[in-house]
């Protein structure tokens, strides 16, 4: 009740034998992480969500949607990569999948341009100040809120336990109405099954 925020409370030491706690119950429950993007649903369904590297995703994304380009657009997206993914911007996301365990980031925005731009920051990041171009990315496929099932022992993030971090918030919240609700990015290095995947559905707000 004395704090606004959680980090007070799951920095202390007295806090990380209950956060272990809750990890390990999570990992036998399983939690749901949310995932953002701009796709074709009949592709995640089909394929899950792949964990590959961004010049990986690049080279997919010309081989499949090169002929929506003019030769000089073609061009110009070839260059905006080549200048903005040095090996630091790479390393940020190169062979992660990433999620969030609550739904703050539909709610505030801060999702929008996932599900605006198709394709991931991968893709699109470095091609803000190109709008025709971007005009033809935001046309692509659709925007999509996929939930997937998945364990603690997957997650990496900022925290120890991500996860049970969240969890706190979410409690810290009902005790406290002035308590901010905690999100947190957190990734998986490896992809996700289809069966693994609970729901896809479209973002009415941004289709």
């Amino acid at each position: 009740m004395q704090s606004r925020f959680v980090d007070s409370v799951a920095r202390t030491r007295a806090a990380q034998p209950v956060l272990a706690r809750m990890t390990d119950y999570l990992e036998q429950t399983g939690i749901i992480g949310i995932h953002y993007t701009r796709a074709v649903p009949a592709d995640i369904s089909a394929s899950g969500l792949i964990c590959a590297t961004g010049a990986e995703r690049r080279a997919w994304f010309l081989e499949k949607y090169a002929d929506h380009f003019s030769h000089s657009e073609l061009r110009a997206i070839k260059a905006a990569w080549q200048q903005f993914f040095t090996e630091r911007q790479n390393s940020v996301r190169d062979s992660k999948v990433f999620f969030c365990l609550t739904m703050r980031a539909l709610l505030n925005g801060g999702a929008a341009p996932l599900l605006e731009n198709f394709g991931g920051e991968a893709i699109n990041m470095p091609l803000v100040g190109l709008p025709r171009i971007t005009d033809k990315i935001r046309v692509l496929g659709s925007p999509l809120i996929v939930r997937c099932g998945l364990k603690p022992s997957r997650l990496r993030g900022s925290w120890d336990h991500p996860a049970a971090v969240v969890w706190l918030s979410a409690f810290h919240t009902r005790l406290n109405p002035q308590a901010a609700l905690y999100d947190v990015d957190v990734y998986t290095t490896s992809s996700i099954s289809p069966e693994d995947v609970i729901s896809v559905e479209t973002a009415a707000e941004w289709a």
